[in-house]
């Protein structure tokens, strides 16, 4: 496959947290395919970020300007920005802005854009524990709780997981789980999202809690590029 203008847009990565030149183990595939297709691609350190400094690594002569895409880790809002910004300042500019980040990262963002093909949600704007409890009590069926990125589903029992049949006791405990487990890596508030039932593939191998079949699609320009089995990958 020919890209005619893989010089106008280039890729960024995280590097290894051991090995500054060396890709982030879980990028190595797309590090290596971007390169094999001829594109610009630089690396960073994601810990000296967090730090506050950016610290790139790529060749002298193929030093990356322009447009480009960041594969990586997610990021807090706010250090994302600040990435947005370090780079701007080195004329590299990512695809996507602080504000585009934000509208497909947060889930209060973008609940309306795909509501009602998206569990029914009700959130808060803080980590209070006395508004959680508050909005819990609109939700009249079994839930699950996160914030308002990602989840600790792996601790489904006592962390993830909310029965409707449950006295308010026990829903408050998972609350106070969540919240306390999640610590500073809490971002925005907390949400419940309605559960949805899905034909089941069993126990997660390990930490045995239920997984169910369930697909990550891609779509570019209203049409479907990718279709992947979210668990059977992860599994693997």
């Amino acid at each position: 496959m020919k890209f005619q203008n893989r010089e106008a847009i280039n890729f960024i990565f995280c590097n290894h947290p051991l090995s500054n030149k060396t890709v982030d183990p879980d990028y190595e595939e797309e590090y290596a395919l971007a390169l094999r297709l001829g594109f610009n691609v630089a690396l960073f350190s994601y810990e000296e970020l967090e730090l506050g400094n950016l610290k790139l690594f790529q060749p002298p002569e193929k030093e990356i300007k322009g447009f480009t895409i960041y594969r990586g880790w997610m990021m807090k809002p706010e250090l994302y920005k600040n990435f947005y910004q370090k780079l701007s300042e080195r004329e590299i500019f990512l695809v996507n802005s602080p504000e585009e980040y934000n509208y497909c990262h947060l889930l209060p963002k973008w609940y309306d854009e795909v509501f009602p093909e998206t569990p029914k949600s009700y959130w808060t704007t803080d980590n209070s524990i006395e508004e959680a409890v508050k909005i819990l009590k609109e939700v009249k069926k079994d839930a699950i709780i996160k914030d308002y990125v990602k989840s600790r589903k792996h601790e489904w029992k006592d962390c993830f997981f909310i029965p409707f049949h449950q006295n308010m006791e026990y829903k408050r405990k998972i609350i106070e789980n969540f919240i306390h487990r999640q610590g500073e890596s809490l971002i925005g508030g907390i949400v419940f999202r309605e559960f949805v039932s899905l034909k089941s593939l069993g126990l997660h191998q390990k930490s045995a809690i239920p997984i169910s079949e369930e697909y990550r699609i891609v779509i570019l320009l209203g049409k479907i590029i990718s279709i992947s089995s979210y668990w059977i990958r992860k599994e693997k």
